[in-house]
């Protein structure tokens, strides 16, 4: 059996400005992650595409699967389509330099 999510930008774009997502966050917030995104699917000086390397995870039990979105780490069953949780969404990780 197999699921497939549409966790792509222009969803998540739709969704925010539609009101439905699953959280909402503050639209200055959600253009700076948008922009990282955007910025992340680019391709480097190699050629290669960083964010091609972002993958689901399971977590040890094999009963959620773990993956990342522009609004924060999802988890969802493996066995039912619902979302268990969505972490960190309201936090933003900033580089010191």
């Amino acid at each position: 059996m197999t699921r497939k999510y549409d966790e792509s930008l222009a969803a998540l774009q739709e969704m925010q400005q539609a009101g439905t997502a699953i959280c909402r966050v503050e639209d200055m917030e959600f253009g700076r992650r948008l922009a990282v995104e955007k910025d992340i699917e680019l391709p480097g000086p190699d050629g290669k595409v960083p964010g091609a390397w972002i993958n689901a995870v399971w977590d040890e039990s094999g009963a959620f699967v773990l993956y990342p979105t522009l609004l924060g780490i999802k988890g969802k069953p493996s066995l039912r389509s619902a979302l268990a949780s969505l972490v960190v969404y309201l936090l933003s990780w900033r580089p010191q330099l």
